[in-house]
């Protein structure tokens, strides 16, 4: 201390860009140094707060050509073309893989470094960024008219969720290039990444939506009303009224499982198959609902009731998971290509919410007498496509991708909630099934 006291500090700072570039247009001007103010602009940029490396490029770019422009200060630095870091982004947050990964390639073979590339790509998601939120952003960011005008169509056309996973993803592998041998392939894991919206993890957000959404419910001081599904499940009462024959879904344990007849149960009926099966796996384009398939035996759990017990004396107990496991073969496969079909024109008009929850794999797709029923498992997806302008939406969606006009109809099934229909409910509407026969089923 009694030294420190005695000595003289001098805190230096690196001096801000405005400054520099006062400087060097003043020496460009006094030595009659042709220049742009985007040249001046990216040279001071290139200084990075250091008077001598400012001028160091400078003085390398005023002997390099008689005019200083942008295009000549990039030659001198060997940046790579901003018309190339603008298309590989804009094919990233397309999800257009292949030109992003040729246009890698073709800057990779002319010698480009691939940590400058993917700093360049960075740095640009970050001026998308900006430009999103600023309409000022050029002040800032100081880029050419030209440039400014191509980022400010590509900050427009996504938003800022998309951005800011972006720049969250390739600002990781910055950092990860400077201690790899083989910095292209973490370059094009990125870009893949990104542009096919995988390798994050969502549960952690959704289940917070799900919590902030209990707590609004909590602060309204009103629990929300069970949503009408009369209509629905009206539906599929007529429809199998009209049966011949009474059709039962018979749950069996699985060969995995170890099954104890009980004398008690319910006797048996006979079992038969479900034949109104919507649409035939191998054409769903046609959607044909003449197709039909026998259904596969199911397992599910028995609760039991006391004797005298106002509800049913043999009640099914079916988790969210049994729903999926129990469902038909064929009409698994049916809700997967549906699903799959809805997820890839949603990635193509780059709606992430909704690709988000129709993701899900508790989410179960319909296709019956020119109705489309949507079943969801998770509460914070039901709430968010039910609202007028997403439901417009999906009934615009499919009816361009099957072919013909269809209504939409939305459910939400979960045994512990009181805004949803029972899972034994969901499972019989997707199963095309009359009713569920059991018996005692015990899993390990």
């Amino acid at each position: 201390a009694t030294i420190l006291s005695r000595c003289l500090r001098l805190d230096f700072h690196l001096v801000s860009q405005d400054v520099l570039e006062k400087h060097v247009a003043h020496i460009f001007e006094k030595e009659g140094i042709s220049y742009s103010k985007e040249a001046v602009a990216a040279i001071a940029t290139a200084g990075e707060g250091s008077v001598r490396d400012t001028l160091s490029v400078a003085d390398m770019c005023a002997s390099y050509s008689e005019t200083v422009d942008y295009d000549c200060v990039l030659g001198v630095l060997g940046a790579n073309d901003p018309t190339l870091i603008a298309s590989i982004a804009l094919c990233t947050l397309s999800g257009d893989v292949k030109n992003a990964i040729e246009r890698i390639e073709s800057a990779s073979s002319l010698g480009k470094s691939m940590q400058l590339l993917t700093k360049d790509l960075t740095k640009y998601f970050r001026d998308l960024l900006i430009i999103k939120h600023d309409v000022n952003a050029n002040a800032i960011l100081r880029l050419p008219d030209h440039l400014f005008t191509v980022a400010s169509e590509i900050a427009a056309s996504y938003d800022g969720v998309a951005l800011m996973r972006a720049l969250d993803i390739f600002s990781g592998v910055e950092a990860k290039e400077r201690y790899s041998t083989q910095p292209k392939i973490l370059l094009e894991t990125a870009v893949i990444k990104t542009a096919t919206l995988s390798g994050e993890d969502l549960t952690d957000l959704l289940s917070r939506v799900s919590t902030l959404e209990n707590k609004v419910k909590e602060f309204e001081g009103s629990p929300a009303a069970r949503p009408d599904y009369s209509a629905i499940l009206s539906s599929l009462s007529a429809a199998q009224s009209v049966q011949k024959e009474e059709k039962i879904v018979r749950a069996e344990a699985p060969s995995n499982e170890i099954v104890q007849n009980n004398p008690g149960s319910v006797e048996e009926k006979e079992e038969t198959s479900v034949q109104d099966l919507p649409f035939e796996p191998e054409s769903i384009a046609e959607l044909p609902f003449e197709a039909s398939k026998p259904v596969e035996e199911l397992p599910f759990e028995e609760k039991k009731g006391e004797p005298g017990d106002p509800q049913e004396e043999h009640s099914l107990v079916l988790t969210n998971s049994d729903v999926k496991n129990m469902l038909p073969k064929e009409v698994k496969e049916e809700i997967k290509k549906l699903r799959g079909r809805l997820i890839n024109r949603l990635r193509e008009k780059k709606q992430l919410m909704l690709y988000l929850a129709v993701c899900e794999e508790g989410t179960l797709i319909k296709v019956e007498n020119g109705k489309i029923i949507m079943a969801f498992q998770k509460e914070s997806d039901y709430n968010y496509c039910n609202n007028p302008q997403v439901i417009a939406y999906l009934k615009a969606l499919f009816s361009e991708e099957l072919a013909f006009d269809c209504e939409i109809s939305l459910v939400m099934y979960d045994d512990h909630s009181p805004n949803a229909i029972s899972n034994a409910e969901i499972l019989k509407l997707f199963a095309g099934a009359d009713s569920i026969n059991f018996k005692n089923v015990h899993r390990r």
